[in-house]
């Protein structure tokens, strides 16, 4: 008793809340009455509770085990969702709409995952969609797609890891093997609608051009197009064209990004055949 009432003198209201009220209300000390008034209701429930569970303690016990034992059970049909793209991308959003039909369109390959880069306004409100912003996005991007790991004695970028395009099989090896390295990585981004899409493109591993052909092999020049009509002085190395050419039209490839506007104008790369 004496420790409580040494508390009681030096730290009534942390000890009492309901004797420090009564202190208030005669004047003999002063504080804050309605937080006080919140804590004896507070103090009085938990005394009430604390009765009831010490006079019946056995059911408190056993209901308290009934009630783990149904969380242990629900813990096994608990499902950890992991999916990056159901965890991020909007539910009946555009972006949704473009990854499912990339996967209906290409197929998918086993064990293949969708990374995306997730860009948010410092101001709520602010759109998204400015010049600055996806000048910042394309930086970003970049960033990632030049990162290089060291594994297995072999250095490891992109283009090694990234899902891609299929292509039919072509009897010329030589033709084969400068599309497998020109097919770019499977990439969706709002930069596609701009030249500046191209520098995501690669390719990651440089291009031997033979005959000294001023070919420039890198998506930021090149015109698949016009390449194409240059290739066929040399269909004695390259065979019919004709193929791939049904196959760019097919597929709508036309001059790649070289018609296509720059998000910045003034970048001295910006091709000449671009809108603006």
């Amino acid at each position: 008793m004496a420790d409580r009432n040494d508390d009681l003198l030096t730290r009534t209201s942390w000890c009492d809340a309901r004797h420090a009220q009564k202190e208030i209300d005669r004047g003999r000390a002063h504080g804050n009455k309605a937080a006080l008034w919140l804590r004896v209701r507070i103090q009085a429930f938990m005394f009430h509770i604390g009765c009831v569970v010490q006079q019946h303690y056995g059911k408190v016990l056993i209901m308290g085990m009934l009630i783990l034992a149904c969380l242990i059970v629900g813990i096994k049909f608990a499902v950890v969702e992991t999916n990056v793209e159901k965890l991020w991308v909007e539910a009946g959003g555009r972006l949704q709409e473009e990854l499912k039909y990339t996967t209906e369109t290409l197929g998918v390959g086993e064990g293949t995952t969708q990374q995306i880069i997730i860009q948010t306004p410092n101001l709520d409100g602010t759109n998204i969609l400015s010049q600055e912003a996806l000048e910042i996005h394309l930086q970003s991007a970049l960033a990632a797609t030049k990162v290089e790991v060291e594994m297995y004695g072999k250095t490891w970028d992109l283009g090694d890891v990234c899902f891609k395009a299929d292509l039919p099989s072509f009897e010329d090896n030589l033709l084969q093997g400068y599309l497998e390295v020109l097919v770019p990585c499977i990439l969706i981004t709002p930069l596609d609608c701009f030249w500046e899409g191209s520098k995501l493109l690669g390719p990651y591993s440089p291009i031997h051009v033979p005959f000294d052909l001023d070919i420039d092999l890198v998506w930021t020049k090149l015109d698949p197009l016009e390449i194409l009509e240059n290739l066929k002085d040399y269909s004695d190395y390259f065979g019919d064209l004709d193929a791939l050419f049904g196959i760019f039209e097919t597929a709508g490839i036309g001059h790649a990004y070289q018609t296509k506007p720059c998000l910045n104008p003034e970048d001295p790369d910006c091709p000449e055949k671009a809108p603006n």
